[in-house]
């Protein structure tokens, strides 16, 4: 039987080859390398590649084997959060809000790459992203890995691409325990 980690692995540790078991819908999976899968295998684009396209990528890698219908396209429907009166912008202007946060971010890159503004940066466009919320499903997914993306070398952010709800609230849980008694930029 496995033991499900409770806490991702220290990623300040680029020696180390972590090997994270979680279990998905029929089979166990295994991720080895945890700090380089949760970016794509390793390739870390430049700011320059911060792109709607290469948001789409990573929209269609997550829903593929046909999680996602409509996987690397923009929405075509309104939408809104469940149970609530707001709705998301109007699929017409995605093509032309998500390039703009792409390009915003894109400068922010190049004019200061501190920690701290790499972490307001992220925050920043994770509320936008998700205000814009250009997919009809995994908005959430898209928004952590490209939060991942703009953190690396600092932090990976949990993301988890198979499982069910319970599975991700053990590792939401775990997470903030582990960072309750550390001195990360979060605590």
């Amino acid at each position: 039987m496995y033991k499900r980690i409770g806490a991702p692995p220290d990623p300040s540790d680029t020696e180390t080859d972590h090997a994270v078991i979680f279990e998905g819908y029929a089979r166990f999976h295994k991720i080895i390398n945890t700090r380089e899968t949760m970016v794509g295998e390793g390739y870390l684009p430049n700011p320059t590649e911060f792109t709607p396209d290469f948001l789409m990528t990573v929209h269609r890698y997550i829903g593929s084997n046909r999680l996602i219908t409509d996987a690397g396209s923009y929405r075509t429907k309104w939408l809104a959060p469940a149970k609530e009166e707001y709705v998301y912008i109007d699929p017409v202007r995605l093509p032309i809000e998500l390039p703009r946060l792409c390009f915003v971010v894109q400068i922010a890159l190049r004019s200061d790459s501190s920690l701290l503004n790499l972490v307001r940066l992220a925050a920043a466009f994770a509320i936008n992203f998700l205000y814009i919320h250009p997919f009809s499903n995994s908005n959430g997914r898209v928004a952590r890995l490209a939060v991942s993306w703009l953190l690396q070398g600092h932090m990976v952010v949990p993301v988890p691409l198979y499982g069910d709800r319970e599975v991700y609230q053990d590792y939401m849980q775990g997470s903030a325990l582990h960072s309750a008694g550390s001195s990360a930029v979060f605590s």
